[in-house]
């Protein structure tokens, strides 16, 4: 094992301990107030799918999809379709695998910098909406409620609730990017392009 991957799976493990924190502490990873119900959980998925790409994307997002479904019975009635794993497992793998694809795909036109990771995290909060929302409909409320529950839990997550969410994930994520691109944990193009030459020269060495 190089230290590249060593790097990577330290930056993974240290990424699914803040989600679990995250998940078992109130008012951390699930925000809980009289009007909304936010989830802030998909920020460090979002930070793991730039700096780790699609395989520990699919780590992070399961680690996320695990301790939702653990934690779903300590949530109260809403969550309850949360403890069915098509509802909360299986969306949130594909958040992180997509998000990270996403991630690359933007970099081909957009340089590293705010509004790069901005969009990685907008997009990432806006994937966990549409597949969790879309299992949800699938599953019938995962199988758990009725379909008057299902209609009102839908029409409140699409609306307002999505919204702050996507705002938050676009600024918290922007600024978390750009703080690690210049702690240089995040890589800039001109790092790379300096990566990928002394690759090529010691492969001709």
């Amino acid at each position: 094992m190089n230290r590249q991957q060593i790097l990577k799976l330290t930056q993974c493990a240290i990424l699914s301990t803040i989600i679990i924190v995250m998940t078992f502490v109130p008012y951390l990873g699930y925000i809980q107030t009289p009007y909304l119900a936010l989830t802030t959980i998909q920020i460090p998925v979002a930070i793991g799918a730039i700096l780790l790409g699609p395989m520990y994307g699919i780590v992070l997002g399961a680690v996320w999809g695990v301790t939702c479904l653990l934690n779903a019975p300590l949530m109260g009635p809403m969550a309850v379709p949360f403890l069915n794993p098509l509802v909360s497992v299986v969306p949130r793998v594909a958040v992180g695998l997509v998000a990270a694809l996403i991630y690359l795909g933007l970099r081909k036109v957009l340089k590293p910098r705010f509004p790069l990771f901005a969009l990685t995290g907008l997009c990432t909060s806006l994937l966990n909406t549409i597949f969790v929302l879309g299992m949800l409909t699938w599953t019938k409320g995962g199988g758990f409620i009725d379909s008057a529950l299902l209609s009102s839990l839908l029409t409140y997550a699409i609306s307002i609730n999505g919204i702050v969410e996507m705002s938050a994930c676009f600024l918290l994520v922007g600024a978390i990017g750009q703080a690690l691109l210049r702690a240089k944990v995040v890589r800039g193009a001109k790092s790379e392009e300096k990566q990928q030459d002394s690759a090529l020269t010691s492969e001709k060495m």
